[in-house]
């Protein structure tokens, strides 16, 4: 006598369970999405590019900058009661990633971080990501002289 799982309906059932499976996977991952928690309560509350930064805060902002500034910063600041993973500002020259930093964050109303990069002439995209999540991106610009 043939057991019930090696027969026919058995088979069939399971290949259903199988692809239906599946694709609810690929849809919504591999956890539910209302079991899913936020790393993260963060606000953008500024995201800036300046000629300098004095006392923690951004100095002549701009976002058409020359080669003789020798740099160009970025200046974020978050609203975060609760901070779970990572913020990451990445440069991007005329279209390629240039330059990707990382800073680990706390739990702050007033969270701020900074960074720069030489001023290279080009196009320009900064983008501020937490979590993987792109939370702010802005544009400029370095010209010559």
């Amino acid at each position: 006598m043939r057991s019930f799982f090696l027969s026919r309906p058995y088979c069939i059932f399971r290949a259903h369970l199988f692809f239906w499976g599946s694709i609810f996977l690929a849809i919504y991952g591999y956890a539910s999405p209302l079991a899913a928690k936020e790393k993260n309560d963060c606000v953008l509350k500024e995201l800036e590019l300046a000629h300098a930064i004095k006392n923690r805060e951004p100095v002549s902002k701009a976002q058409i900058f020359k080669v003789s500034d020798k740099r160009v910063y970025a200046f974020v600041r978050l609203d975060c009661r609760k901070f779970g993973g990572g913020a990451q500002l990445i440069f991007y020259k005329n279209g390629k990633r240039y330059l990707a930093l990382s800073e680990k964050g706390y739990a702050s109303d007033n969270f701020r971080t900074w960074a720069y990069v030489t001023a290279r002439k080009g196009d320009w995209k900064l983008e501020l990501r937490i979590d993987g999540k792109v939370f702010g991106e802005r544009m400029f610009v370095v010209t010559d002289e």
